[in-house]
């Protein structure tokens, strides 16, 4: 089996921590991604259900030297530890994290193994598809979940470190999710500190001038502001860089222009009129004028504009597919991976003959576990929404705001009683990346009804 750098292929059958391997994604120097499905159950620890779809990334073990696996161990804590303090629905679940144990097979045995979710796209794909100056499918609606993402993360006392297109996935119902958090760093006060890493194009000017300490370059949050505004300049215009040449180098040096004051910051004239000042305010020369412009007070304004294309048809059979050889055109950009860097992580697109639906979004009354990562917060789906509301009747789990897509319900299911409120028997038949099953009507962000008819009987 043939390796890429220091990662062995990993062959489509291959077994590990309750996983079977389906087939390969993408690879890089230091990691590879595979899809995988879910061959054992997990009842009882958590909710990791049989068949559940996921994407599985092996970075090296044992074939490392101790030096390099000592670092190996230090970012794959960091990564967790980033998981378990920012976990939140714009952000790519981690399912699990598991050492492979197989001495039988030297190449795989002590290999890291992050379980997370997959995913049917990224923006890179988007903006693959259109052409200057049209924008991206939904491209307002997006960059209003990308900033909610930002607000969450910069609150937990993060910076994310690497935004860019091919770091944000879309889900099968649309949804935005951002990843790759190999460079994401813990704030210490106002700064955290990265290795010299990143994409020239999302770099905010500062970055080039900033000195290298013993703990690595300073980082802020301003700096995913930046490439926020970079992001969302480029998905309004078809892919149009907000600083014009022809090579990354090129870019880099007119923003260090535009930030030293030698040069004026010239939008695209496409660039729609009422998203000129937002992108201006992201965009600010240095981080002191940045500053003022967090995520929380971006998502506002942001919101309140009007869409810059019209929204992408609600029923995923008829919503933009991400082809398989586009997004391997996209993975082959993005799997390059440093110490400490990331690959992304793509399903092959929603099955064509999937029954219509709409996006819903889950709610859980408890406030207290909204925000929580304990399996008690996390709330049953069952596999029938007639028998009783038990733990033997759920088929799999969702937390508060996952987004979920609604086919049909039914009005005369069992009963269930929320914490507050009068009880309902209205169930919905919902789709989640890894089974069809059943959400209580009580359980729907309240105000909202999806816009879908009655199940057919059976």
């Amino acid at each position: 089996m043939s390796g890429s750098g220091l990662v062995e292929e990993v062959p489509v059958g291959y077994r590990a921590g309750g996983w079977e391997v389906t087939a390969r994604i993408a690879s890089g120097s230091w990691a590879c991604v595979y899809a995988a499905r879910r061959i054992e159950s997990t009842a009882g620890r958590d909710d990791l259900p049989v068949g559940l779809r996921a994407a599985l990334k092996f970075l090296p073990g044992k074939t490392l030297s101790p030096p390099q696996y000592a670092d190996l161990q230090r970012v794959v804590r960091e990564e967790v530890r980033f998981n378990e303090q920012a976990d939140h629905p714009r952000l790519v679940r981690t399912f699990e994290t598991f050492v492979v144990e197989d001495p039988a097979q030297p190449a795989f045995h002590g290999a890291v193994v992050l379980a997370m979710e997959l995913a049917v796209g990224s923006l890179q794909d988007s903006l693959a598809a259109v052409s200057p100056p049209v924008p991206a499918p939904d491209a307002a609606r997006v960059i209003a979940e990308i900033c909610e993402a930002l607000v969450h993360v910069h609150a937990q006392g993060w910076v994310h470190g690497d935004l860019k297109p091919s770091n944000v996935l879309l889900m099968g119902d649309g949804s935005v999710r951002l990843a790759d958090f190999g460079l994401a760093r813990e704030l210490d006060g106002t700064h955290a500190y990265a290795p010299r890493l990143g994409s020239s194009d999302y770099l905010p000017p500062e970055w080039w001038t900033e000195r290298i300490g013993e703990q690595g370059i300073a980082t802020r949050t301003t700096a995913d502001i930046w490439a926020l505004g970079v992001t969302a300049h480029q998905l309004l215009t078809g892919g149009m860089h907000p600083f014009l040449g022809t090579t990354a180098r090129a870019r880099g040096a007119a923003a260090q222009d535009y930030a030293a004051g030698r040069a004026e910051l010239r939008l695209a004239d496409e660039l729609p009129a009422p998203w000129r000042s937002i992108i201006a305010d992201c965009l600010a020369p240095d981080h002191a004028a940045r500053q003022v412009h967090t995520a929380a007070a971006l998502l506002p304004r942001i919101e309140a504009l009007p869409a810059a294309t019209g929204p992408l048809p609600a029923t995923p059979a008829t919503r933009t597919r991400w082809p398989k050889r586009v997004i391997a055109g996209a993975l082959a950009a993005a799997a390059a991976v440093a110490a400490g860097g990331g690959v992304l992580a793509f399903s092959g697109g929603d099955d064509p003959a999937a029954p219509p639906g709409v996006p819903v979004r889950v709610f859980n009354a408890e406030v207290p576990c909204q925000d929580s990562l304990q399996p008690k917060c996390r709330l049953g789906l069952v596999g029938d929404p007639y028998a009783a509301y038990t733990a033997a009747n759920v088929t799999a789990r969702a937390r508060h705001g996952d987004r979920l897509v609604a086919e049909c319900y039914v009005t005369d299911g069992t009963q269930v009683r929320p914490e507050r409120g009068p009880p309902s028997s209205r169930w919905y038949r919902v789709r989640t990346p890894s089974v069809t099953a059943w959400l209580p009507g009580v359980r729907v962000w309240p105000g909202t009804r999806p816009p879908i008819g009655r199940c057919a009987k059976p």
